[in-house]
């Protein structure tokens, strides 16, 4: 049976997640798996890609593992306030750079789709965005927390 695209092109912003975490993060991941809607984490973002097709990122990430994260690009102490901000407005900004970086890896038909600002959307609304639609959904644990990634298609 052949691959979706859908499959292809998730599977790049999977592997440029893990670049990510592992290469630009030092974070050790332990191993990879499937995931269901049940397993959200406390933070989320999305974006779109449009075009040819249209598909939608959204990520969710475990308090613990954005902490890492927000300590390398802000090795620094901030207010209690500026920290709050910018844990909320970290998951758009990685959601941004791994999509951004993963279409270099897409096939070269679709390598020419158009990346969305980071879209905000609410958990509450995930189940009914989803519904009758193709997802895929996989879940990275590392050593400090999850990070889940899905494609609505």
């Amino acid at each position: 049976m052949q691959n979706r695209i859908e499959d292809t092109i998730f599977e790049c912003v999977i592997d440029t997640i893990k670049s990510f975490l592992v290469n630009d993060m030092s974070i050790t991941i332990d191993y990879v798996k499937d995931s269901t809607i049940s397993s959200f984490k406390d933070y989320i973002a999305s974006i779109s890609l449009s075009g040819k097709d249209n598909f939608l990122f959204i990520i969710f990430i475990d308090a613990k593992l954005l902490k890492s994260i927000y300590r390398v690009f802000f090795p620094e102490e901030l207010s209690k306030k500026e920290t709050n901000e910018m844990m909320i407005e970290l998951p758009k900004d990685i959601i941004n750079t791994v999509v951004g970086l993963a279409i270099l890896n897409f096939p070269q038909n679709y390598k020419d789709l158009e990346l969305s600002v980071p879209l905000d959307i609410k958990r509450e609304n995930i189940e009914n965005l989803i519904l009758n639609k193709y997802t895929l959904s996989k879940e990275i644990c590392t050593e400090v927390g999850n990070f889940q990634c899905m494609l609505v298609s």
